[in-house]
């Protein structure tokens, strides 16, 4: 068996047992391809919810400005990020249900107006270097599902012959680097090796799983019609977002 690191998930080895079987084979590949499918959609579909800190900012400072200059009128606005436009249909939503008393209200434009005021003014610029949580999520689920499928470790380091060189292990481990560089160019083999150090702190004495973080993968359709996730979550109602746009 091979050494144990006192970091290392529980259930792996460096020696695992791998089936021989080839129609299990087959399967166990075609599982790992589709999740691995999923991984970089949902990662891609972060990146446009999300976006960066400096178009966060310079959208912000044009909702804000929406709160005090009129907009020209016949002037051609600018529909606002996914992520502004979430805050902005739950907040609309909210005062549009405290001022009439019903949950199945429409929304109007002064709850709107409300709205922007609302969170124009509670939302700060990003002042530092955002910690890359879209990257940092999807690393450590796709080194959940490496381990899952290979019964190995995710093994990082920081030195290589006592020089300072960011790498990943040879065999496995590489994986990860591999498919980050195709999924997100500006990502440093520095900043993947520091995500799954902290990882690997994480999970040290219990086992990660795909499914925790990324629970929507496999929904289905239940009998009464609502979407069932494979980690038995019920998405039952939709809410779309508020069309919102801003001069």
């Amino acid at each position: 068996m091979g050494r144990r690191r006192p970091n290392d998930p529980v259930g792996l080895s460096d020696e695992s047992v791998c089936t021989t079987d080839p129609r299990r084979q087959a399967e166990l590949l075609a599982e790992y391809i589709r999740r691995r499918a999923y991984v970089a959609e949902s990662y891609h579909t972060g990146k446009v919810l999300y976006g960066d800190a400096r178009e966060f900012n310079r959208l912000l400072g044009r909702l804000r400005a929406a709160t005090t200059i009129r907009p020209i009128e016949g002037e051609q606005g600018a529909r606002l990020p996914p992520m502004l436009e979430i805050a902005l249909s739950i907040s609309g939503l909210r005062f549009a249900r405290e001022r009439t008393g019903d949950c199945d209200c429409l929304v109007s434009c002064e709850d709107m107006a409300k709205a922007r005021m609302h969170i124009a003014d509670r939302l700060s610029p990003i002042g530092h270097r955002p910690r890359a949580h879209n990257l940092r999520h999807h690393v450590k689920g796709f080194m959940a599902l490496i381990q899952k499928f290979s019964g190995k470790p995710v093994i990082p380091r920081r030195y290589r012959n006592s020089v300072y060189d960011p790498h990943f292990a040879p065999g496995i481990s590489e994986i990860v680097p591999s498919f980050f560089r195709g999924l997100e160019p500006s990502a440093t083999i520095g900043q993947l090796v520091k995500i799954a150090e902290d990882a690997r702190k994480e999970w040290a004495g219990r086992q990660p799983r795909f499914i925790e973080y990324f629970p929507g993968y496999g929904l289905h359709l239940g009998p009464d019609g609502s979407l069932i996730s494979a980690a038995g979550i019920t998405v039952a109602k939709f809410e779309p977002n508020i069309p919102t746009y801003f001069h």
